[in-house]
């Protein structure tokens, strides 16, 4: 597998991945991630997948990660706000 191109957009790191002919698209924003697999010739190349991620319709990625940001800020308060354990003083 090759990386075929890799760029910052709109605060979400892409890379896009080639291997016989499949391309894949990994998306990151902090410590979440997104990944999407085409299968063989699904594209002709992989500029059309480019030209995907730096157009408007990347903004709705854009959305999807700052939802999963706040559903995960939840979760970590949730869990910090239940929590019964004590960790014991280490010396």
């Amino acid at each position: 597998m090759r990386i075929v191109h890799e760029d910052t957009i709109r605060g979400i790191r892409c890379s896009l991945f080639e291997f016989q002919g499949k391309y894949t698209i990994k998306l990151e924003v902090d410590k979440m991630e997104q990944i999407f697999k085409f299968r063989d010739g699904a594209f002709e190349d992989h500029l059309v997948l480019i030209a995907y991620i730096q157009s408007d319709l990347f903004k709705e990625h854009v959305r999807l990660f700052q939802e999963m940001s706040a559903q995960r800020n939840e979760l970590v308060k949730f869990a910090e706000s239940s929590s019964d354990s004590t960790l014991d003083e280490i010396i």
